[in-house]
């Protein structure tokens, strides 16, 4: 009797097998069906699985740790249930971030954990990716100076860097790239002057958008000395 092992198959999902045998000198076909099989579904574990950070065109999935875990396995679908994404990480791993995403769609992330040889089903969670355009995040301005601008902004996990676009009031675009991430200050800005402020992010080579903002510099002061003519002498009473 043969025996096949038929791994990479999915959790609770119902498969027909049946064996080709060829036979007689032109190796006919004869296919006997063994019928539909049902797995057993993976036990589950509440793994807290959740998306956050999202652009048009990447997710980022978070889930909770567990003690002796071997590896996780990430799964991504699509609306029409199409497997886009799929990557397996060691056991150290909290979070992943799918990427070159399509905008304005909708994806579910699918997180299994193997602990001591055994698969469990950890959770899922989904999300739509912004469409083109859509802010991801929030920009705010935190201080102002005669010739500096600080912003605070939403910081985006495996950021490369990040991009401040800055327009003044006379139509001036300016761009510095940060890589510290938030806050950022933006320098040498004229005094009393309107401007504003763009941030991006830059991940694996795709740039997307933080947010807006809008921030004017304080006005600069000239000290300017008071002529208070020559000192006034008190009369001589005599």
């Amino acid at each position: 009797m043969l025996v096949f092992d038929v791994s990479g198959l999915q959790a609770d999902v119902a498969y027909d097998f049946g064996v080709y045998t060829y036979a007689g000198p032109i190796d006919q076909q004869i296919w006997s069906d063994l019928g539909p099989t049902d797995f057993v579904p993976i036990a589950d574990v509440d793994g807290n699985v959740q998306i956050d950070s999202i652009t048009s065109s990447r997710l980022n999935v978070l889930w909770d740790a567990y003690q002796n875990t071997m590896a996780y396995l990430i799964t991504l679908v699509d609306e029409n249930n199409q497997m886009v994404g799929v990557q397996q990480l060691d056991g150290a791993a909290t979070q992943f971030s799918f990427t070159g995403l399509d905008h304005n769609t909708f994806y579910e992330a699918r997180v299994e954990v193997f602990i001591d040889n055994q698969a469990f089903y950890a959770g899922d969670s989904n999300a739509r990716t912004l469409p083109v355009g859509t802010p991801s995040g929030v920009v705010n301005v935190l201080s102002t100076t005669t010739d500096a601008i600080t912003v605070d902004f939403t910081e985006i996990p495996e950021a490369t860097s990040y991009q401040i676009h800055y327009t003044d009031n006379f139509g001036v675009t300016r761009t510095l790239t940060s890589f510290a991430g938030s806050p950022f200050t933006i320098p040498n800005l004229s005094d009393s002057t309107d401007y504003n402020i763009q941030v991006n992010i830059i991940v694996q080579g795709a740039t997307e958008l933080v947010g807006n903002a809008h921030g004017r510099t304080g006005e600069c002061y000239t000290l300017v000395p008071l002529n208070l003519g020559s000192p006034v002498r008190p009369r001589d009473p005599t």
